[in-house]
């Protein structure tokens, strides 16, 4: 069994990679996720201005 600062005890090498793993995969795709809706939400606001102004 080893010890952890962020899961506690973990029976094995091998879980404590998993969850390791999981963990940096999972902050990834909030990254990935909060960069789409800042793309996402600079487009809309793009296009309700042309809406609005009659502009293009």
């Amino acid at each position: 069994m080893r010890t952890t600062k962020n899961w506690g005890f973990t029976n094995s090498g091998a879980e404590l990679h998993m969850l390791a793993h999981a963990e940096r995969t999972r902050k990834e795709l909030e990254r990935e996720s909060a960069r789409s809706n800042q793309n996402t939400s600079k487009h809309h606001r793009q296009r309700s201005r042309v809406f609005q102004h009659g502009e293009g």
